[in-house]
């Protein structure tokens, strides 16, 4: 059997887009005779040149456009479909712009072309920018929020309209900010920000200009307050502490008069064991003992006369380990690859930092003395230049005052990238033994080897890298296949590196003749045998290298079909060859022994009950039911042919209508049944369902071993059958071919082929 795999082309169509840019260009305009402007009268001309004066949204706007040459008076228009002008303008024929551009989004950059024509009809035209722009203003909404003393503040404005960017100022006229705020401008917004260390109600006059030509400028005075309120642990979470070691830190206050005077705001509510709160001085001091986090509620008064203000706020206090280390050790590195470590730590109070103390980080590595990490880690990174082992020690510490401190020394290997040098890519035959070695440079030695999957009758050696084994066979009807296996390479880096490759060999089916014998056949018959083979890579070429065929027949060397019509009987024995077409040293070539045996029509009996079965190999085998020859025959007809296989295999088996062998094939009106049987003429029920083409030996093998069941039928059916039975014996069994329709009269041909028996 052979499979054609179709391709198909899917061709793309890509159209070419055709962008056209802005800006001011003289495009071609109709009317007088040749000459400049496009076509024009010689010296007609526009000589305004683009940008024209920007025009301002609920302004009044006046301008004339200019020409020469030509023959005067011109008349002006703007060419249909070429742009327009700002809405609430307009141009009169004499070539004057004018009117009040309306305050919408359609004030903005116009590109109109404008077409001038003289009086004896010649024309010019140009595409000029028209830009149009609405008042700068300070954008609606403007405002500075208010603030308070001892609070970050952060507050800005806006404009829209102009051209931007935009350059923002305080006003000359402007009233002093409080003190520890600035002002400071950005390309959109101007920027009060910074802490107020006291109070104000201040008028905050703020200027903008624009980037036009002539510049726009805009001021406008906002109300800028800081106030004084008494505010208590605005940041809610007070520094962490560490168990065990000395904790002294005060309650954040702002606002209000001092001095301040605390107390607890809640009698339930206790400090951290080991700390106390001091009233006077707002220190929170003592020596926590207990891990874990816990609220306090705190009320402050402050010294406002005649009557002082009282405030409560929330804190949050967490009391952690001491510093602790988890990172002992650092990664290796890989000459030019980058390369990013970090160390982690818990306890103390976050953020971290780190240091180099001595030694030194390997080439292209750097670490940022005194840089603070994450709430957990420090981290270092770069791409090694070098190779070598780099010792260093690192002094980590946290945030507190006086910091914890940890040491710990470190190295890093630096080494070549890890690769592997595969072996070449092998081709073999099934069956060929080999033995290849994969090869390693870079990283750390020693390597080890692994491969994921790896192909029956492979091994891998994990120390030296070298895999061995015996081709497996591609599979039934398959020409090659490539025994494909993912190879990992790990050193003994810390942590390993590893790297990774697919490498296969392309193994070639072993050419095998599949067929066993072929059936007796009758003298004066039209004979048709075909044999069964495996592997090779096509095209094929099949010979007889000794003995002969009956008198009569012939082998057709393309797909080795033997034919004709055998006129003396007797027992003919002969070789036949084939070999493919894979060049050396995969070329193959095999050769079979058979005898043919030809016998007097006379002689031959009827193949209609399982007792006079005829005997088949696997082969193309061409017969007939009811041939017009015997008389003997009446009524539908039949045919059965006994086969071995060995238990458990599966065997491939197509009934075709007509002679598939003869060139081109011939059919007829046969709608063959094909049935498997045992001795006493049960079906099996261990057939897959590969009715009317399909795919072979896939199962499940629970389906009756009978086409037609269904009411369907086809001119050719297939199936595979699992043959039941264990042990090594042979196993017999026994196919039945019918017709579908009942009647096989006179004479029905059909194409037996059998694969994967004896």
């Amino acid at each position: 059997m052979k499979a054609a795999r179709l391709s198909s082309v899917l061709v793309l169509a890509v159209a070419a887009l055709g962008i056209s840019g802005c800006g001011s260009s003289t495009i071609g305009g109709g009317g007088g005779g040749g000459g400049g402007g496009g076509g024009g009268t010689p010296g007609l001309a526009i000589t305004t040149m683009g940008p024209l004066p920007r025009a301002v949204a609920g302004q009044n706007y006046n301008f004339t456009l200019q020409a020469s040459g030509g023959t005067t008076p011109y008349t002006w228009s703007v060419v249909p479909g070429l742009g327009f002008v700002p809405s609430g303008m307009s141009l009169s024929a004499g070539g004057v712009i004018s009117g009040v551009p309306a305050a919408d989004p359609s004030c903005a950059d116009y590109f109109p072309t404008f077409q001038v024509q003289d009086a004896k009809g010649a024309t010019t035209s140009q595409r000029l920018e028209f830009p149009c722009v609405i008042p700068l203003a300070f954008a609606n909404g403007s405002y500075f929020p208010g603030g308070n003393v001892g609070l970050p503040y952060f507050g800005g404005v806006n404009a829209v309209g102009g051209v931007q960017p935009y350059t923002f100022s305080l006003a000359n006229s402007s009233a002093p900010l409080p003190t520890g705020l600035a002002f400071t401008t950005q390309p959109n917004g101007g920027i009060i920000q910074g802490m107020p260390s006291a109070p104000g109600d201040v008028t905050v006059t703020i200027k903008v200009k624009d980037s036009g030509t002539p510049q726009f400028v805009a001021t406008q005075s906002f109300e800028l307050k800081i106030l004084n309120d008494l505010i208590v642990a605005p940041g809610i979470y007070m520094p962490t502490g560490v168990q065990n070691i000395s904790y002294s830190e005060e309650v954040p206050v702002v606002g209000g008069t001092p001095p301040y005077h605390f107390a607890p705001a809640d009698a339930f509510q206790r400090l951290p064991a080991g700390l106390t709160l001091d009233g006077n001085t707002g220190l929170v001091h003592g020596i926590p003992v207990v891990l874990g986090g816990s609220g306090y509620n705190v009320q402050v008064t402050d010294s406002t006369s005649p009557a002082p203000v009282t405030a409560t706020g929330s804190l949050s206090f967490q009391i952690n380990p001491s510093l602790k280390l988890d990172t002992t050790s650092a990664n290796d590195a890989a000459n030019g690859r980058p390369y990013g470590f970090d160390f982690y730590l818990e306890g103390g109070r976050p953020p971290y930092h780190g240091v180099v103390l001595s030694g030194t980080l390997p080439d292209g590595v750097s670490f940022l003395p005194s840089s603070p990490g994450t709430n957990t880690n420090v981290a270092m990174n770069g791409t090694p230049t070098k190779n070598g082992l780099f010792q260093f020690t690192m002094q980590f510490s946290d945030s507190y005052n006086p910091a914890n401190t940890i040491q710990q020394a470190y190295q890093i290997r630096v080494t070549d990238p890890l690769t592997i040098s595969p072996p070449a890519p092998l081709s073999l035959i099934e069956g060929q033994s080999f033995s290849v070695t994969f090869s390693a440079s870079g990283g750390l030695p020693p390597y080890t080897w692994s491969a994921g999957s790896v192909p029956p009758g492979l091994t891998l050696d994990s120390i030296s890298g070298t895999l061995k084994g015996t081709a497996a066979s591609p599979g039934h009807g398959v020409v090659s296949s490539s025994e494909s296996l993912f190879v990992t390479l790990q050193d003994s880096s810390s942590p390993p590196f590893t790297t990774s490759m697919w490498w296969g060999a392309q193994v070639f089916a072993k050419l095998r003749i599949e067929t066993s014998f072929f059936p007796t056949v009758a003298t004066g018959s039209d004979v048709w045998l075909g044999p069964v083979y495996d592997g090779g890579v096509s095209p094929l070429t099949w010979s007889i290298t000794s003995g002969s065929l009956p008198p009569g027949m012939s082998l057709r060397t393309a797909d080795g079909a033997l034919s004709g019509t055998p006129s003396t009987s007797g027992m003919y024995p002969f070789t036949l060859s084939l070999s493919d077409s894979n060049q050396a040293p995969l070329s193959q070539s095999v050769s079979k022994s058979f005898t043919l045996v030809v016998k007097d029509r006379g002689q031959l009996t009827r193949n209609d009950s399982i007792s006079n079965a005829t005997p088949v190999s696997n082969s193309y085998v061409v017969g007939s039911i009811s041939p017009f020859t015997d008389p003997s025959s009446s009524g539908p007809d039949m045919d059965i042919y006994s086969l071995t296989a060995a238990p458990g295999s599966l065997v491939d088996l197509l009934v075709d209508s007509g002679n598939i062998l003869s060139d081109p094939p011939q059919h007829d009106l046969l709608l063959p049944v094909l049935e498997v049987m045992d001795s006493n003429g049960t079906r099996y029920q261990t057939c897959s369902m590969a009715l009317n083409g399909g795919t072979f030996d896939v199962g499940p093998f629970t389906f009756p071993c009978a086409t037609g069941l269904d009411g369907n039928f086809y001119s050719g059916v297939n199936y595979t059958f699992q043959v039941p039975g264990n042990g090594t014996a042979p196993f017999t069994f026994y196919v039945r071919i019918s017709d579908g329709r009942g009647d096989a009269r006179p004479d029905f041909a059909y194409t037996l082929v059998v694969s994967g028996a004896n």
